[in-house]
């Protein structure tokens, strides 16, 4: 497992907690996963729990956490599909966004 040092935007979740999160070693999957590609879906799932919550934190709450490493696992699986390492999503994009909602609900 790589040991990230690059961050996101916001900085709500390491590539590490993504990666164990997910449970892949992206770097070992393809070498082209690298720790900048990583971080872009991390950002890119910051920016849908911003806007989903009409803010941006600086504390960073668990539900906030959660969401942002659920959207951030679904960009790389759409990734690792298109580059032929996965067959199928592990949850839809609709599935994912209603598993995020209650966690992103107080916030």
């Amino acid at each position: 497992m790589a040991a990230y040092t690059e961050v996101s935007e916001y900085e709500y979740i390491t590539g590490d907690e993504l990666e164990a999160y997910h449970i892949h070693d992206y770097d070992t999957v393809d070498a082209t996963y690298t720790e900048a590609v990583v971080m872009a879906q991390v950002t890119q799932a910051e920016y849908w729990v911003n806007e989903y919550c009409g803010q941006s934190f600086t504390t960073i709450p668990d539900g906030v956490k959660f969401a942002t490493k659920e959207m951030a696992r679904h960009n790389m699986e759409k990734i690792m599909i298109a580059d032929g390492y996965l067959a199928e999503l592990t949850r839809s994009l609709s599935d994912v966004i209603m598993i995020c909602k209650a966690p992103l609900a107080r916030n």
